[in-house]
């Protein structure tokens, strides 16, 4: 049952391009260009380029939620929402019973409390460890690299 979601992910990961904004910062502005145009055509290709380099050049301010809405249409930008599509699906996929019940099935599958303890400690501790490298590779390496090799573990 988990290989058919996970050669969905795989042929749909085919599709997925690099971020605009992480080309412009390798200095890969033509691929950069080329991704807006798919997505924006011409005229918002250009101009999303020259947001992109707006941005990576203007001092940034400090995050506030305003930055969460359109300053045009006044609504909750589309990011946003995908964002929290992908939280509530997070959810319902029944992953943080996993997570916050861990214990109690240690301990259901035969583990003493202490060990049951203990595994949610290290599993802890390599989540986060696992995170941190994340963080310090993605920019590095870029997000499409990480989903390739997130996809063949």
């Amino acid at each position: 049952m988990q290989a058919v979601p996970s050669l969905v992910f795989l042929v749909l990961l085919l599709t997925i391009a690099e971020s605009p904004r992480y080309l412009v910062v390798k200095r890969r502005k033509d691929e950069a260009l080329r991704v807006l145009t798919r997505l924006f055509g011409g005229a918002g290709a250009q101009a999303g380029l020259a947001g992109i380099d707006a941005s990576l050049s203007a001092d940034h301010h400090r995050p506030q939620l305003s930055d969460l809405k359109n300053p045009a249409t006044g609504k909750i930008r589309p990011i946003v929402r995908v964002g929290i599509g992908l939280a509530t699906f997070q959810q319902l996929v029944g992953i943080s019973v996993v997570f916050y019940c861990r214990a109690a099935l240690w301990q259901a599958m035969g583990f003493s409390g202490n060990d049951a303890l203990m595994i949610n400690v290290l599993s802890g501790a390599l989540s986060i460890g696992a995170c941190i490298v994340t963080v310090l590779l993605i920019g590095r390496i870029g997000r499409k690299p990480r989903l390739w090799i997130g996809s063949a573990g």
